[in-house]
């Protein structure tokens, strides 16, 4: 069984109360189950072992790949564009890019945000602080978009920012790595791990 991460029992808040008392009970009864669980980065693994009391033996991380890798960096399109691929979970960060967009957005004049991903949770505070900046015609979000579209975004971004305050992985940043893209990941999660420097 592959476990992404612990979130439901580490921030329930993010989830509702129906969702956290399914996973509450779910999560540990696999954990207790399951001949071999999979874990996509050691952080997960370790909070397998230390939260659900999983043995060392029946742990195993298998990190997550991508299908090809650019042989060099990106070239960005105009205008300048800050790409964030993830739906609007709370966790998420986005209210927190979206300020710090903000505070660039008067340096850089033809700069933009596009944050894709379907709705989520914290949607309503996302479009509210998005309304706030009074940017809205430079910061776009496209909920769910065809993966195609997201690979042309993707290629195109200036960087690829993933303030994030929870992850069990990143793909996202393995992706924009993978692309040739700069990224910016929040600290203390598996993404940051994994961008490195």
């Amino acid at each position: 069984m592959t476990v992404h991460d612990l979130q439901p029992l580490l921030r329930p808040e993010n989830f509702s109360p129906i969702k956290r008392k399914f996973l509450a009970h779910a999560l540990p009864r696999t954990a207790r189950n399951a001949d071999l669980l999979v874990a996509p980065s050691q952080a997960v693994a370790d909070k397998l072992a230390s939260r659900l009391g999983v043995s060392a033996e029946r742990l195993a991380v298998v990190s997550v790949g991508t299908e090809k890798i650019s042989d060099g960096p990106n070239r960005p399109t105009f205008p300048p564009t800050v790409l964030y691929p993830a739906a609007t979970y709370p966790h998420k960060n986005h209210v927190v890019l979206v300020e710090a967009f903000a505070r660039i957005a008067r340096r850089h004049p033809d700069a933009r945000l596009v944050m894709t991903g379907a709705p989520g949770r914290a949607d309503d505070e996302v479009q509210a602080a998005v309304s706030a900046v009074g940017l809205g015609d430079r910061i776009e979000l496209t909920g769910r978009i065809p993966s195609s579209e997201l690979d042309e975004l993707l290629t195109g971004a200036s960087v690829v920012a993933f303030p994030s305050t929870y992850e069990g992985f990143g793909i996202p940043v393995l992706e924009a790595l993978a692309a040739g893209v700069p990224v910016i990941v929040g600290a203390g999660t598996p993404a940051a791990d994994l961008a490195g420097d």
